[in-house]
């Protein structure tokens, strides 16, 4: 498990709710892995609307993988504390998916977030209209 690169990596998203967006949302691929240079900088902002979806797409390898080993993590959604500490700590902050099958059979695994307002499934998650949201890995 590497996680030093990717001890510092945060990103956040900003949601808006800008009455001019169309009907059809966007769909926003985002590699959580340490060859990504945005998680790698550690300034990467996406900027998302209701309707639209944020794939988070985890490590995946071909036997055997890299010599030092796959990368696996938990990913978390925290407050703007944990973000500037890089903690996954604090009464906003929650393991929201985990990277740990980097040989997955048929492909890397793909964890679709669509942001809206209610959802009617017990494990997603619910958007507010002008909040910051932060998503960091540990």
């Amino acid at each position: 498990m590497r996680l030093q690169p990717l001890l510092q990596t945060v990103l956040w998203a900003v949601l808006l709710s800008s009455p001019l967006r169309g009907g059809c949302g966007l769909r926003l691929a985002v590699y959580w892995n340490s060859s990504n240079p945005r998680l790698l900088r550690g300034d990467a902002v996406v900027e998302l609307g209701f309707k639209d979806y944020l794939d988070i797409i985890c490590p995946h390898y071909e036997s055997p993988g890299p010599p030092e080993g796959p990368e696996t993590f938990a990913l978390y959604v925290v407050d703007w504390a944990g973000y500037k500490a890089c903690r996954a700590e604090g009464p906003g902050a929650f393991k929201r998916w985990e990277c740990s099958h980097p040989f997955a059979p048929f492909g890397p695994v793909r964890f679709p977030e669509k942001i809206q307002r209610f959802t009617p499934f017990s494990l997603g998650m619910e958007f507010l209209p002008g909040e910051t949201y932060y998503y960091i890995c540990e």
